[in-house]
């Protein structure tokens, strides 16, 4: 192995911590900020609405750019360090892993700049409620891209769990396919909650993986 391949599971493995505190963040904003002024809450009217996107407009742009713009650039830099584990042992898994994982990078990315442009956009028109009309727009675009079905994602740590196996435990190895399987249950609307166990199991999935790269 050359040098330059040689240094991608330490750089996957800092893009993996990279990716874990991402989600940390996310959450951590959204449950004590966000989700108490009534950002996604269906009962706020378009008034209160606007009032709160144009309150806290930096932290939500912010906040976007952390959750999908970051977590998008470290997850393409894990991808690929992945790929390159993982292809020695478990060619075409690694193959599929590396091109649905950059499918899930793409996506990410996508949100985020509709997410934000969509933000400037939205705080631009005058009238609260045509206002109101175009943010509800652009959320359902950044949710169907980025996260409101867990498919990508979900089928990327599947696909990766199992073309990892040559230096991951067992017990990481089905831990992914458990988180996986949570994010594909999150086609069907009756087990959409399944999502958040996909994503708080991610925290703990990215920072496993993260000591498991920094160990070759």
């Amino acid at each position: 192995m050359n040098q330059t391949a040689s240094n991608l599971p330490r750089l996957g493995s800092i893009a993996a911590f990279i990716c874990a505190a991402t989600y940390i963040y996310g959450f951590a904003v959204f449950l004590a900020v966000l989700e108490p002024a009534g950002f996604s809450a269906p009962e706020t009217n378009a008034e209160q609405l606007i009032a709160i996107l144009t309150q806290n407009a930096a932290l939500i742009s912010s906040w976007y750019l952390i959750i999908y713009v970051l977590n998008a650039i470290a997850l393409t830099v894990l991808v690929v360090a992945l790929y390159a584990t993982s292809h020695a042992t478990q060619p075409d898994l690694a193959k599929l892993s590396g091109a649905f994982g950059l499918i899930w990078c793409v996506l990410i990315l996508g949100a985020g700049m509709m997410a934000n442009v969509g933000l400037s956009t939205t705080l631009g028109i005058e009238d609260p409620v045509e206002a109101a009309r175009m943010w509800r727009v652009v959320t359902t675009v950044e949710n169907g891209i980025g996260g409101g079905n867990e498919i990508a994602g979900g089928v990327w740590i599947i696909v990766t769990s199992l073309a990892a196996r040559a230096f991951i435990s067992p017990a990481l190895r089905w831990t992914g396919i458990v988180i996986g399987a949570c994010g594909l249950m999150t086609m069907i609307p009756l087990l959409e909650p399944a999502g958040m166990v996909f994503g708080l199991g991610f925290i703990a999935w990215f920072v496993w993986m993260g000591f498991a790269l920094r160990r070759i």
